[in-house]
């Protein structure tokens, strides 16, 4: 009786075990980032949303893991913070995608979310069509992205009280390093993670050095106009 009730306990104990690891969601490179003013379509994404906030800094980076049977068990998400990551929520993230569509499907492709045709929906989509998620030809790895507010809060955006409690930011005059993480919560005791992306403080400079520069010759081209009308 005694030794029937060890072997259950350690059964048990191995079961708990297994079910407490999570997934390792891979090792992602750091790629590129730049300055945009939308992102993909979400299934989450209220109407008007994928512009709403004007700028996002988009942020590409790589594998050798397919994530989309990941996507297809469980929901995935991006945590990010100035590095390295103490509250994964510091930074405002959407993401991933991949090819512009979500990482999510039941049968674990990428998600096409196209606009909703009703002016009651809250959600601003409707599911589209899907496609399997294929490396790059170029070096046959897994292309991802995920889309940062460049500070909180944004300019012209009404916010809750709940939300202006949340930590300042402003991306554009931190001038550190940013590290930013997938997990997905699920039901283990651990949650599964990848590895760390560091978005270099220099590559996000120059992101926004662009930005100022394309303003400059923006505004240049519109002091011209009065005169050229008048020729």
């Amino acid at each position: 009786m005694i030794m029937r009730r060890l072997t259950v306990v350690a059964v048990l104990s191995v079961v708990a075990l297994v079910a407490g690891c999570g997934e390792y969601l891979g090792d992602q490179r750091f790629e590129r980032v730049r300055l945009v003013t939308s992102k993909p379509r979400g299934s989450m994404d209220v109407k008007g949303s994928t512009d709403l906030y004007g700028r996002y800094l988009e942020v590409e980076f790589s594998s050798e893991t397919n994530l989309t049977p990941v996507g297809a068990r469980t929901s995935l998400y991006v945590a990010a913070d100035l590095c390295p990551i103490r509250d994964r929520h510091r930074i405002w993230a959407f993401g991933p995608y991949a090819d512009g569509k979500e990482v999510a499907d039941d049968n674990g492709e990428l998600v096409e979310r196209l606009p909703g045709k009703a002016d009651d929906r809250l959600y601003d989509y409707v599911r589209g069509p899907v496609k399997a998620l294929k490396p790059n030809p170029l070096d046959g790895r897994y292309h991802y992205t995920a889309y940062l507010l460049p500070s909180h809060p944004m300019p012209g955006i009404e916010y809750s009280s709940s939300s202006l409690e949340m930590p300042h930011y402003n991306l554009a005059t931190e001038a550190r390093d940013v590290c930013l993480r997938l997990f997905a919560p699920g039901y283990n005791l651990t949650e599964s993670r990848s590895s760390t992306v560091i978005i270099p403080a220099s590559t996000i400079a120059a992101a926004f050095a662009t930005e100022l520069s394309w303003q400059t010759e923006d505004s240049a081209r519109a002091a011209e106009l009065p005169e050229a009308n008048f020729r």
